[in-house]
């Protein structure tokens, strides 16, 4: 069985659209059709300007998340849990849209670090993105493409 990447429930919302163009479909358990969609995309970034000694990020966020694909929009709740050790970050994302709660990993690197704010970039189930943490508040955009050629972004903005 393979596993639903964290795109597959928006998707399955717009599956009439992207669908309708799509030769690689996936059944999805909420009975919708989404597309397939390609393997991650490596992340490639220097270590030079990471200071790790800067701003702890580790914790739970919790807040919104709206994905956005083929002019169609979609919006629900997110949860991150953050574990970072030195310039390593990592966690489970739960995501809630239509009432379908998915559990996914990430995993990524800072890329800066300041007192209050942290810059890092990650890679998740099937795509990639960058986020930042000043304060206590996570905001961040992460994108996907299908292999039907379609790109879908979901950003989000969630609180310790």
């Amino acid at each position: 069985m393979t596993r639903r990447t964290i795109f597959a429930a928006f998707c399955t919302i717009v599956c009439l659209t992207i669908c309708a163009c799509s030769g690689n479909r996936t059944a999805s358990p909420a009975g919708g059709v989404v597309p397939a969609l390609s393997p991650p995309i490596s992340l490639q970034q220097s270590q030079d300007s990471v200071v790790p000694a800067g701003h702890k990020i580790s914790g739970t966020y919790k807040g919104t998340v709206t994905g956005s694909a083929n002019g169609h929009k979609q919006s629900g709740t997110i949860k991150v849990v953050i574990k970072q050790k030195k310039k390593n970050v990592s966690g489970p994302v739960y995501i809630t849209l239509a009432g379908d709660t998915q559990k996914y990993s990430f995993t990524g690197k800072i890329t800066s670090s300041k007192k209050k704010e942290t810059l890092f970039t990650f890679s998740v189930e099937g795509g990639s993105g960058h986020a930042s943490v000043i304060g206590k508040v996570l905001k961040g955009t992460a994108q996907v493409s299908t292999t039907s050629g379609y790109t879908i972004t979901f950003k989000f903005n969630a609180k310790k």
